[in-house]
């Protein structure tokens, strides 16, 4: 205790022996950044000296610091007769400002009016040039200053920024269009997108300020308000609101001296739709002003134009089953303005009876079924049909969920008739006519084939003829034959045909919008043919000089032939050459050789034939 106040009295007698040293002075005391001092030492120069520029950076013995942040800085100056600190001092604060450009608001009203403020507070004042050629004007930080053009021409207006102590600063600039009066502005559509969404456009001028409301008629209570400044011809506004019914739309010019222009106000079109028996009824609201007319859209087609007097309607061409969307649009009287209804869709329903199908028809395919056909019902959806098996005893019905065609195996004597049922459950209205295919039936007839066919009337227009066919095993056409008059038909030349073809038939129509109708087809496999005669007489007289086998239906053949000792005398694999009694151009004796032949049919089968031929000279 005692060292402590020993050592506090000495700092107290050097203070007061050596008196005040510490002095500076500085160039400016207020800057823009980046803002440099300049110090001029006062005092006693053999001292060491310190600064403090009061901004957080080291302490230097530079007489110059350069700061880099805006605001009010203390600087300090130390003197030191080391170890023992002689004197201190503080100079007054310095002031450094940003001298960015100043931030200033332009509210335009009638009578070509603009009110101007400085929102910013880092400038002491401010000069303001309206860009009209008048006096320039100052004012301070958040004070609004009204100026009043001689004419609606656009204008810059520029602000700077001034200090009062310190040279520089900044300024900005605004284009504004002075107007002489409001404009009311033009909603061009509105519209419910959905139960609670509105949509509208609205039409006006890039320098004027717009606000809207959203009242429900039901109480009139406001459901949404906004503002907005139109920055093109056309504005789209979108607004979710909640609640049911219509409601009203009302459009507000604005200028920011409190005068206002309001817009005819607007009630949306809220549209229901209900489906009853055979009619769907469409219910709109229709409190509506200055409206022309409606126009009724069905599945986004015009459907109908109604007066202003009308709020319902009943749509009764309809099919069951389907769904229909409908929408309102009201056109105004002031020829800009339409009101658009939300899409109401609906499915409709009815009782009566679908029409009977028509065109169908019964055909057989390449496997032998039956395939019966129809055209399907216009516009109409179909849950099921119900094919009728009809013979003269009974009759079979067969549901059929699916489109033509219907496949079945035919029972001779059976014909067909086709309903169905739509998607409310109504059974629709016979046909008719009943389908009746063509029935061939064939029969051998020593070696010929005899074709009987069933004529039934299988055309509605009429049929123009038969024709037999007969068809490759690939169901090309080998040749043909009209028989219209007649329904037998006897084919007396069969070997002339492949060893295996088809025989079928087909009806053509007086009608060619209607489908050609075909048989059920019959498979012929022929038996091939392979005869040799017994004897030949190779004297050139042009009669039996060699020997060869009258054949047919062969694709494959091969002989050899020798005489009674055994020797090969004749070999071949041409069906159609022959032997003429010689062996390497030497002319045989008569007598008789022994021949074998082997060789394969049109169906692919080998046979092997062997005999004996007597040669005669």
């Amino acid at each position: 205790m005692k060292k402590s106040i020993h050592l506090a009295l000495i700092l107290i007698l050097h203070f007061s022996s050596k008196g005040q040293i510490a002095c500076f002075t500085t160039t400016d005391t207020v800057g823009i950044l980046p803002y440099s001092v300049t110090l001029t030492h006062c005092g006693d120069d053999s001292k060491p000296t310190i600064y403090d520029y009061g901004d957080g950076s080291p302490l230097t013995s530079s007489s110059t610091h350069t700061y880099t942040t805006a605001g009010y800085f203390d600087i300090s100056q130390l003197v030191s007769n080391n170890p023992i600190i002689d004197t201190f001092k503080i100079d007054s604060a310095v002031r450094v400002v940003n001298g960015q450009p100043p931030i200033f608001t332009t509210n335009t009203c009638i009578n070509r009016t603009v009110n101007i403020k400085c929102l910013d507070t880092g400038y002491d004042k401010y000069v303001i040039d309206y860009g009209d050629g008048s006096l320039f004007d100052t004012t301070v930080a958040e004070i609004t200053k009204s100026h009043t053009y001689t004419d609606t021409l656009a204008k810059v207006i520029t602000v700077e920024g001034i200090y009062s102590y310190a040279t520089g600063g900044a300024s900005s600039s605004k284009t504004i269009q002075p107007y002489e009066k409001l404009i009311s502005p033009k909603t061009t559509q509105y519209k419910n997108l959905k139960d609670i969404e509105l949509e509208f456009n609205c039409s006006g001028f890039n320098h004027l300020f717009y606000s809207y409301s959203i009242k429900n008629t039901l109480n009139n209570n406001i459901i949404n308000q906004d503002s907005f400044v139109v920055s093109n011809s056309d504005t789209n506004i979108t607004n979710n609101i909640s609640g049911s019914g219509s409601y009203i739309l009302s459009v507000v010019n604005l200028d920011y001296c409190g005068n206002s222009l309001n817009e005819d106000s607007y009630i949306s079109i809220g549209l229901s739709t209900s489906a009853q028996n055979g009619k769907n009824t469409l219910t709109w609201n229709n409190n509506q002003n200055l409206i022309s007319k409606f126009i009724i859209y069905k599945n986004n087609s015009p459907l109908d134009t109604v007066n202003t007097t009308i709020n319902t309607y009943e749509d009764t061409d309809i099919l069951c089953g389907k769904n229909y969307c409908y929408l309102i649009k009201a056109i105004h009287s002031n020829n800009y303005h339409q009101t658009i209804s939300n899409e109401s869709c609906v499915k409709s329903i009815n009782n009566s009876t679908p029409p009977a199908l028509d065109s169908t028809y019964s055909s057989f395919n390449k496997n032998n079924k039956l395939e019966i056909s129809w055209k399907n019902p216009a516009q109409i959806d179909v849950s099921r049909y119900v094919i009728q098996d009809i013979s003269s005893n009974s009759k079979l019905e067969l549901s059929h969920p699916g489109n033509t065609p219907f496949l079945t195996t035919h029972k001779i004597g059976h014909c067909y008739n086709v309903y169905y049922y739509d998607v409310c459950g109504n059974k629709s209205e016979l046909n008719s006519d009943t389908t009746c295919p063509i029935e061939m039936l064939v029969l051998k007839d020593e070696g010929n084939y005899q074709l009987i066919n069933s004529p039934y009337k299988i055309h509605y227009g009429g049929t123009s003829n038969y024709n037999i066919e007969w068809l490759d095993t690939d169901f090309n056409l080998i040749k043909d034959v009209s028989n219209s008059l007649e329904n037998e038909y006897l084919d007396l030349s069969p070997e002339q045909l492949p060893q295996r073809y088809y025989y079928r038939i087909s009806a053509k129509p007086n009608n060619s919008s209607e489908p050609i109708i075909v048989s059920n087809h019959f498979l012929v496999e022929q038996w091939h043919l392979m005869l040799f005669p017994n004897a030949f007489s190779p004297n050139d007289d042009g009669i039996n000089d060699t020997f060869k086998p009258k054949h047919n239906h062969i694709n494959g053949f091969s002989i050899t032939i020798y005489d009674s000792w055994g020797k090969l005398v004749y070999i071949s694999t041409n069906i159609n050459d022959g032997w003429d009694g010689s062996n390497n151009g030497k002319t045989q004796p008569p007598g008789s050789y022994q021949y074998q032949t082997v060789y394969q049919d049109q169906l692919g089968l080998e046979h092997k034939k062997s005999g004996t031929i007597k040669l005669i000279r």
